[in-house]
């Protein structure tokens, strides 16, 4: 089946694959993910074995600056935490999203476990992380977070950014209470598209008027516009015209849609990211309009393995 009712119902997924109908067949494009969390593996609290003789939940307010899942979570267990731990993912005002149970762990050290299935984050909302311990064992550093902790696309609320930070009620349920910021380090585990970096080797200047470019988090203004200064790409981004003030054109081969100089399963992405769009470098037959002509037009080329 080669059609438009097979791009969209295929290719919108997140995961670590996508994958396209050519045909009667089926194939298959590694998309990378990355995973992401508020402390790295090396990160040891100041108190490793507290208790207050009573079960503890305990938890993290945490926010993200993009587009992903919370796949897991994690918790620094000391020698003492023989559990059981169970992990819920809380929305900021309360409202449970997943639960796990964590693996029979042997600390010290950080015990991690995977949710069932993915829970899709909004960038800039308020998340809880947190971890139910049954015995009453926990973790923590005190005044942790009188500031921010950040690791790429995650923040760990410093207090006073959204209420206070490094939560804990007894008994089993929503955390709201706190004590001096303590991280009691429960962790998130957050996936996410990895993001590449794009090398620019040559460039055009125009001394006209300003020019202004954006897409996503990326905004480009100023004097800089050649139109016929053809496309650079690497595969993740394409510039076409070295930022132009005219009109965006369709790749010169559309196989390699995104102009990296292979034709593979991230090509057919890039393309179906623009065609929703309706954006003009998906018109790849150039007839004038973004519709499923183009669709068919790009798998056919795609298919051949070239132009």
């Amino acid at each position: 089946m080669k059609s438009t009712e097979c791009l969209k119902k295929i290719l919108p997924l997140t995961g670590a694959a996508c994958f396209v109908c050519l045909g009667a067949s089926t194939a298959w494009a590694d998309w990378p993910v990355c995973q992401t969390t508020l402390y790295s593996p090396s990160t040891v609290p100041v108190v490793e074995n507290a208790n207050n003789s009573q079960p503890i939940e305990i938890g993290t307010k945490f926010r993200t600056t993009a587009a992903g899942d919370a796949v897991g979570a994690r918790i620094y267990v000391g020698g003492a935490n023989t559990g059981p731990n169970v992990a819920h993912l809380w929305t900021g005002s309360g409202m449970l999203l997943a639960t796990e149970v964590f693996p029979a762990f042997t600390g010290p050290g950080w015990s991690q476990v995977m949710f069932t299935a993915p829970v899709a984050l909004t960038p800039g909302q308020t998340y809880v992380i947190s971890c139910y311990s049954a015995s009453g064992w926990y973790s923590g550093t005190n005044y942790a977070f009188t500031s921010a902790v950040v690791n790429g696309p995650l923040r760990g609320l410093a207090d006073g950014e959204d209420g206070a930070n490094g939560l804990y009620r007894y008994g089993t349920g929503f955390p709201t209470l706190t004590y001096l910021s303590t991280s009691y380090y429960v962790d998130v585990v957050f996936e996410s598209p990895c993001a590449t970096n794009l090398a620019m080797d040559w460039f055009t200047i125009d001394g006209g008027g300003y020019t202004n470019s954006s897409g996503g988090t990326l905004e480009m203004g100023s004097t800089i516009g050649q139109p016929d200064a053809g496309p650079m790409g690497n595969g993740t981004t394409v510039f076409y015209g070295g930022f132009w003030a005219g009109e965006l054109l369709p790749p010169p081969c559309p196989a390699d849609y995104n102009m990296d100089g292979g034709i593979d399963g991230q090509d057919v992405q890039a393309f179906y990211a623009d065609w929703e769009l309706g954006l003009t470098p998906a018109d790849v037959n150039q007839d004038g309009g973004v519709d499923g002509a183009d669709v068919q037009f790009f798998f056919e080329v795609w298919e051949a393995g070239g132009c």
